[in-house]
């Protein structure tokens, strides 16, 4: 394995103001043993991917950098690829109100239908914006306008490809009006070019899409609301295409002792049979699917399959009863939708329950989560169950005594899934993990992983890992897996990923140091 090396660097001064900086660097190392199987991916090799981070900042100036490197050691699966570049680089800079942003950065407008350009590290998430924003954030106004090409980050940390710049282009802006009494108005709008089209050689794709929020976050002291409207006309291959509508509402209700939410969302093409609402870019070499770039909330809110984002109607309700001043709640949620509504036998019923408790004790200390349900997915055409997945999940982290403590995870699915696409015969299967783990506070974790899956494509069935994280100091975190992991589908608030099995061995060694003077 390999040592990581903090390098130090400044940030470009300002008028006023004391020079900052913090750096961190990153050194993952695998090695991967190829899993048992007749399966020809996943190959042995070794892999070792460094992240630099320097963020600097003077007066109002902040600035940040981003170098990757990775290296690979006999590589034999394709798209495997040893590079090293500048991934993200950003120079902002305040102004009172007006904050301009220079470089690579996230943006999201609304609740995510239609644009969600984020990080999320536990599913190798990370498509920034490379380009200007320009942003105002006034007592009564607030607003930016931007401009820039997509710069997903160049490798995949889930499958460790190498990912090339898809450079679709985008303009949009946004704003919002204090309208009083806790009420806001706002709007928005996007333009997204296809670097790549679909049908190169027929056109260019490209989509318009606006819309409109209405937010009342103190309507009264119970009661909160969202909402949100959408219209998108899309164009393939140089012609018009289809309009479709994207529409979002959240409303919570907080009486005295309870909690609910309702959510509504329906995503429809106007014009169209097979097409919806959707916000998708260039080719993800990964995936082998394109990159969406938004994020539709799937009303569900647990690790479970997001299987359609662009023609679904559907809502949830989410009840929650406190007691012991909080430290106890009860809660239980109902989950209704229809996906690619009125389109013959592509027409799913999405039905989906569940419920549990979280408990806190121990003067805060401890904690107890647990909740199960059932969902069930029915093509209404054929009249046939095609999915069903029942699920329980319980989170337990108990104090022992001084800084020593015990952390027990345990996720599982008993599934049925339907044998190809025109129906037959449900098939069985479960999967899961439990993971439990010794803490102490301020040093680390020691944590036993057992995975199992009977629909693993190597014909493992179990699956053992030991996790080690050690706070060795200030400046210094290690973290390492050793052992197999199982694969699987993964969700993370309505992204999900399809991860495969891992078997080997893994180091990571993160340094932290903070500059405050040149």
């Amino acid at each position: 394995m390999a040592v990581g090396v903090a390098l130090a660097a400044g940030p470009a001064a300002a008028r006023d103001g004391a020079p900052s900086a913090t750096v961190t660097n990153t050194l993952t190392s695998e090695w991967r043993a190829e899993p048992p199987g007749e399966l020809t991916s996943d190959d042995q090799y070794g892999f070792f991917l460094d992240r630099l981070n320097i963020v600097g900042s003077a007066g109002d100036l902040t600035t940040n950098l981003r170098v990757d490197g990775m290296y690979f050691i006999d590589p034999d699966t394709a798209g495997l690829r040893s590079d090293s570049r500048v991934e993200r680089v950003q120079v902002r800079y305040n102004l009172g109100k007006l904050k301009l942003t220079v470089g690579d950065y996230f943006k999201q407008l609304g609740r995510g239908l239609v644009l969600s350009l984020r990080k999320v590290d536990e599913l190798g998430v990370d498509v920034s914006l490379r380009g200007g924003d320009l942003a105002w954030s006034g007592p009564t106004l607030q607003g930016s306008l931007f401009a820039g090409r997509v710069n997903p980050a160049n490798v995949d940390l889930v499958s460790q490809r190498f990912l090339e710049d898809t450079e679709d282009i985008m303009v949009g802006g946004h704003g919002r009006v204090a309208a009083g009494a806790g009420l806001f108005v706002g709007g928005h709008a996007l333009f997204m070019e296809r670097e790549e089209p679909i049908a190169a050689s027929e056109g260019d794709d490209r989509n318009t899409t606006v819309g409109l929020t209405f937010e009342a976050p103190t309507l009264t002291d119970w009661l909160a609301v969202y909402a949100e409207g959408n219209l998108q006309q899309l164009v393939r291959a140089g012609q018009d295409s289809h309009q479709a509508t994207a529409s979002y509402v959240a409303i919570d209700i907080t009486p005295p002792d309870w909690a609910f939410l309702i959510e509504g969302l329906h995503l429809n093409a106007l014009d169209h049979d097979t097409l919806g609402f959707e916000q998708v870019g260039g080719l993800n070499q990964a995936t082998q699917q394109r990159f969406r770039y938004n994020n539709i909330p799937t009303l569900e809110r647990i690790d479970m399959e997001v299987s359609n984002v662009e023609d679904v109607v559907g809502g949830r309700l989410r009840a929650e009863r406190f007691f012991l001043d909080g430290d106890l709640v009860f809660h239980a949620n109902g989950l209704f939708k229809l996906e690619d509504q009125g389109e013959g036998e592509a027409e799913v019923r999405v039905l989906h329950g569940f419920g549990g408790f979280e408990y806190v004790y121990g003067q805060g200390a401890s904690r107890i989560t647990t909740n199960g349900g059932y969902r069930q997915a029915y093509n209404t055409a054929r009249e046939e169950v095609v999915k069903v997945i029942a699920h329980y999940d319980l989170d337990w982290v108990q104090h022992l005594t001084g800084a020593y403590g015990i952390h027990l995870q345990s996720l599982n699915q008993f599934r049925q899934l339907e044998q190809g696409s025109t129906g037959g015969q449900l098939d069985d299967n479960v999967r899961g993990s439990t993971l439990l783990s010794v803490d102490k506070a301020g040093l680390g974790s020691l944590t036993f992983e057992l995975g199992y899956d009977t629909q693993s494509q190597r014909g493992r069935t179990l699956f053992y890992a030991g996790i080690l994280r050690y706070d060795a100091n200030d400046w210094l975190q290690i973290r390492s897996t050793v052992g197999t992991q199982r694969g699987g589908i993964k969700c993370i608030a309505g992204i999900c990923r399809n991860f495969p099995e891992f078997s080997g061995a893994q180091l990571t060694l993160i340094i932290r140091h903070g500059l405050t003077s040149f």
